[in-house]
């Protein structure tokens, strides 16, 4: 009898434990308003442990069908699908399993079933997976809620800024989009009203890797409230790729007193701290970068060499011009000097002259000689009309409008614009730049480059004169 008590006192024990098991999903289920729906069970296990890497090829297409099927029963479920996708989140959350495919499937399908309403558990997903899993997940979801400029996007495009994993490709343009590209597009396309957050993000968030990605997004934002943090960060920043997001950001302002902190990377032996300096100083806009620049010429590191290249090409001075005939006529056998030679020998076509006669002029016929050059090449224009101010902004209104610039009938157009325009009307140009976010291509990265270019002339030439 005892052991036959035992032996039901734990059939007992075992039969309780399974109703309690039972029980305990039902809850489970019914507090995530989802109850055993097959179709929906069944999406949910066809998105489970997918590792495309190892599936052979054969199988990759159907397995795609299936996955692509199975979003489609989740997303037309509404309110039941996304409940089912929560309750599989939280058992994976109890079970320790990773399922990282998994993971950034749900949060790109709550995205398509609840939007905005799903932007705190979308963030908290991605701050927790890695994006490189299945970046495509992650960037266009985060492109399309900063599409909206909702503030509701804000959790999401902040939990963007910390992981520089993955990319994905826009066939049609052929551009790859992959950290920092991907954060121009998402934090472009949402506008200046994200830039107070930026900053908060730097100052605030403790995270090393989110405060250089921040910083990469206000480099070119024209944001003056941004300097001083960067001023400190460029010398006391935690991590090197925080030091460079800072001396790039200064850089690009092109601030007077902030000269020498552009200069710092120069002194290093790390050649990611020499490219910094060399973009920052070329961006500053002063013509003493070219003579920092020529000793790089001859770097062993040919990307070093191509960015010191780069900035004398770009600059444009009679010092650089001869640097860079000096450099090919040095290596006249390397194929990376070809179109840096080409280029030379053109601007001084531009000036009707030869190398011959342009180095049988004087100083000063030289430096007209270029500065001739340099004007076809970047302007301003002499001669013809100039808008007025009112021409200009409702041109900006328009561009805006439509999310493009349109040059047609408008020669010259960035010293036109940037020639009419005064500093009150950077927001307008800001502006302007998040509407042509919205174009996920290179036309649109063409596009922006351009307004940075109006928003620095604008700039400076409000700065010039007023010291540092």
């Amino acid at each position: 009898m005892g052991h036959r008590r035992s032996g039901d006192v734990v059939f007992v024990l075992i039969a309780i434990a399974a109703i309690m098991a039972i029980l305990s999903q039902t809850a489970f289920a019914t507090a995530h308003g989802v109850m055993a729906d097959p179709a929906l069970s069944a999406a949910v296990a066809a998105m489970r442990g997918i590792d495309f890497d190892i599936l052979p090829c054969e199988e990759k297409a159907a397995k795609a069908q299936e996955i692509g099927a199975a979003w489609e029963t989740l997303t037309g479920a509404g309110s039941a699908g996304r409940a089912a996708l929560l309750a599989e989140l939280d058992a994976l959350q109890s079970s320790g399993d990773e399922d990282y495919y998994f993971k950034l499937s749900a949060a790109a399908l709550l995205w398509r079933i609840g939007g905005l309403d799903e932007a705190a558990v979308i963030a908290e997903i991605w701050r927790r997976v890695p994006f490189e899993e299945q970046y495509p997940y992650v960037f266009y979801t985060a492109y399309e809620a900063a599409l909206t400029r909702d503030p509701r996007a804000l959790p999401m495009l902040v939990a963007f800024l910390g992981d520089k994993s993955g990319s994905t490709f826009v066939p049609q343009y052929y551009l790859d989009i992959e950290w920092p590209l991907a954060l121009d597009f998402v934090w472009g396309a949402y506008g200046p009203a994200g830039y107070p957050v930026l900053l908060e993000v730097v100052v605030e968030s403790g995270n090393a890797t989110m405060a250089e990605s921040a910083l990469a997004v206000l480099c070119t934002s024209e944001y003056a409230e941004a300097l001083p943090v960067a001023r400190r960060l460029a010398f006391e920043g935690e991590t090197a790729g925080i030091r460079r997001a800072a001396i790039r950001l200064l850089g690009w302002h092109g601030r007077a007193r902030d000269w020498e902190r552009v200069l710092i990377g120069l002194a290093s032996d790390d050649v990611d701290d020499i490219q910094a300096s060399l973009w920052a100083l070329y961006q500053f806009g002063d013509e003493r970068a070219v003579s920092y620049a020529i000793p790089f010429c001859n770097h062993p590191d040919p990307w070093v060499r191509d960015e010191a290249l780069s900035l004398l090409a770009l600059m444009c001075t009679p010092e650089s011009i001869g640097a860079i005939r000096k450099v090919c006529e040095e290596r006249p056998d390397d194929p990376d000097l070809y179109d840096y030679e080409c280029y030379a020998d053109a601007v001084l076509w531009m000036a009707g002259l030869d190398w011959e006669a342009y180095c049988a002029l004087p100083p000063a016929g030289r430096e007209q000689a270029i500065a001739q050059a340099r004007a076809i090449l970047y302007g301003p224009r002499p001669g013809g009309d100039r808008l007025a101010q009112s021409e200009a902004l409702a041109l900006v209104e328009q561009w805006t409008e439509q999310g493009y610039i349109d040059c047609d009938g408008l020669e010259d157009t960035e010293n036109q614009i940037a020639a009419a325009l005064v500093r009150d009307d950077v927001g307008a140009l800001q502006e302007l730049r998040a509407s042509i976010y919205h174009r996920l291509s290179d036309e649109a990265l063409r596009d922006v480059a351009g307004v940075d270019r109006i928003i620095q002339k604008i700039v400076r030439r409000d700065l010039a004169g007023k010291g540092p």
